[in-house]
């Protein structure tokens, strides 16, 4: 049976990934397909969708491609999964409500990720409050070791890195 390659910036830990997972392993097996998918960082799986060397991504938001910037992707419109953006800080008087209440702070965030990159542009985030990083866990040690001030990741992956590290504060 042939196998289909997704690539995803989650990881095998992350609900987000396990959703996409059983949902995209079943659709697949329904028409005679295996699947595997694969954790890249999120920049690298849009040039490897298009280059050919993975067959689909299977994390993006709607509007992602919309310039036409990787001419071999095509949008599957059936939604897979609904994934919120949350704010995770250490300090008790940061109280967002929207990209422009935390433009002023130092916000990590997984590059690649296009939602958050697009919103911090849309409320001009000035380049130096911007913390791009590869990975949720160096975003997490970055905030605990004071290098920002808060970090803009889904709800899902925050709250289980939260959890298995014990961190309260």
């Amino acid at each position: 049976c042939e196998e289909i390659v997704f690539c995803t910036p989650n990881t095998k830990g992350q609900t987000i990934y396990q959703v996409s997972y059983a949902v995209l392993k079943e659709a697949f097996n329904r028409i005679g397909f295996g699947f595997k998918l694969q954790t890249y960082p999120a920049k690298r799986c849009p040039v490897m969708v298009n280059s050919g060397k993975v067959d689909g991504d299977s994390h993006r938001i709607y509007a992602y491609n919309a310039n036409k910037q990787y001419p071999n992707l095509i949008r599957v419109e059936s939604v897979i999964q609904s994934i919120d953006q949350s704010v995770f800080t250490k300090h008790e008087n940061i109280k967002p409500s929207g990209w422009e209440s935390i433009k002023q702070y130092k916000i990590i965030y997984l590059s690649g990720i296009k939602v958050i990159e697009m919103g911090l542009k849309k409320a001009n985030v000035p380049e130096e409050n911007k913390k791009p990083v590869f990975n949720h866990t160096r975003a997490f040690h970055m905030l605990a070791k004071n290098q920002g001030d808060l970090i803009v990741v889904n709800s899902h992956t925050g709250n289980q890195y939260l959890k298995k590290t014990g961190l309260r504060d």
